[in-house]
C-alpha cells in the first residue's frame, strides 16, 4: 500500500502543479483584460473630451453647411456645384474676384457676342454686298 500511496501522491502532486499555473494564468489574463478595457475607456474619454472642447472656426462651419446642401442635390447637380465652387476658389487665389463677379448660367451672352463678332467680320469682308440677318 505504501507504493500505491506514494504513486497517488505523485499523481496528485503532478495534477496540482499543472492546475496551479492555469489558475494563475486565468487570473493574469483577467487582469490584462481589465487593464485593456480600462485603457480603451480612457482613450475614448480623452477623444470625447477633445471633440467636446474643440471650437470649429467659421470656415469649418461653412464647409459643413455646403456639404449638407450638396447632399440634397442630384449627382449631376453636385458635380456642377463643385465645379463652380472650385472655379470661384481658383479665381480668388488669382485675385480676380470683385464685388461685381457673378456666375452666369446662360450661354446666350457668349453666343450673341460671338455672333456679333462674326457679323462684323462678314460686313468687313463683303461690305455692302452682305445682307445681315435680323435678330
Amino acid at each position: 500500500m505504501s507504493a500505491s500511496t506514494s504513486s497517488e501522491q505523485i499523481i496528485n502532486t503532478e495534477i496540482c502543479e499543472k492546475e496551479v499555473p492555469k489558475v494563475s494564468t486565468k487570473i493574469s489574463q483577467s487582469k490584462k483584460q481589465k487593464r485593456s478595457i480600462q485603457s480603451r475607456q480612457e482613450k475614448l474619454l480623452v477623444s470625447a473630451q477633445i471633440l467636446m472642447t474643440r471650437q470649429d472656426d467659421d470656415w469649418d462651419i461653412i464647409g459643413k453647411s455646403i456639404g449638407v446642401q450638396l447632399k440634397n442635390l442630384s449627382t449631376h447637380q453636385q458635380s456642377i456645384a463643385q465645379k463652380i465652387i472650385n472655379d470661384a476658389l481658383f479665381y480668388g487665389k488669382l485675385g480676380k474676384l470683385t464685388d461685381e463677379s457673378i456666375i452666369s448660367t446662360t450661354h446666350s451672352i457668349k453666343s450673341f457676342s460671338h455672333f456679333t463678332s462674326l457679323l462684323s467680320f462678314f460686313l468687313w469682308l463683303f461690305g455692302d454686298k452682305f445682307i445681315a440677318p435680323t435678330i
